[in-house]
């Protein structure tokens, strides 16, 4: 089966902007893995389209422009999460071409928060390892969901399950890092959680730019002003 137009129009566009993991998947192809708090928008029937966007770190350069050319981002709480629904609602709406539709963003609290680990999985995009890290077979656990959209429109594909590199990881050294982390219980530092990320040798050349770490990890205004400053007079 071929990836339905929309799809590849959400390929293309978000692609350019950074959001380079696009995957499509029948809506109960998730849904029937979670409980009913946590189904998608009940948008078409019941494989009606649905769509799971990321990204790598390919983000990054594009998102460091955007702080550089608009310095009103800075006064948000959150802002790659301002930047990204404000850039991906217009991707959706054009891709969509009045075909009606319903987005979820990772960030989104109950009762629209999506389970997007066992979302991406369900689409193949990544596999959900024992230490809770999505591991996409390039890049490893070096990527971030973003949203989900459901279109009013059946999804012909049926995707596969993604590889599991976890099962034959010798000493799984990311369990070691997690069972630390959580014995520190609330004196763990956002360094001990990255370290997590860090034991999986999977996708290790497709690691986060530094900056890009610290921005995610220590995520607020603050720090993104800071690396926008750095930006501009490197």
């Amino acid at each position: 089966m071929t990836e339905s137009d929309i799809t590849r129009s959400l390929r293309a566009t978000a692609g350019r902007v950074g959001f380079d993991l696009v995957a499509e998947l029948p809506r109960s192809a998730y849904d029937r893995t979670v409980s009913t708090e946590h189904r998608l928008p009940g948008v078409g029937p019941a494989d009606a389209l649905t769509v799971v966007i990321g990204n790598t770190r390919s983000i990054w350069p594009v998102f460091q422009e955007v702080l550089a050319s608009t310095p009103s981002l800075l006064e948000e709480p959150h802002p790659l999460d301002r930047w990204t629904v404000t850039t991906l609602a217009a991707i959706f709406e054009a891709a969509a071409k009045g075909v009606a539709y319903e987005v979820r963003y990772v960030f989104e609290p109950p009762p629209r928060r999506i389970l997007f680990q066992k979302l991406a999985q369900s689409a193949g995009l990544a596999h959900l390892g024992p230490a809770q890290l999505s591991l996409h077979p390039t890049y490893g656990p070096w990527i971030a969901f973003r949203a989900v959209a459901v279109f009013d429109a059946r999804c012909a594909t049926e995707p596969s399950r993604p590889a599991d590199p976890c099962s034959s990881c010798p000493g799984q050294p990311c369990m070691g890092s997690l069972q630390r982390a959580v014995a520190r219980g609330g004196a763990a530092t956002w360094e001990d959680w990255l370290a997590v990320r860090d034991a999986c040798p999977e996708g290790k050349d497709r690691r986060y730019p530094d900056e890009q770490v610290r921005f995610h990890y220590a995520a607020n205004a603050e720090l993104a002003r800071a690396l926008e400053q750095d930006t501009r007079s490197a």
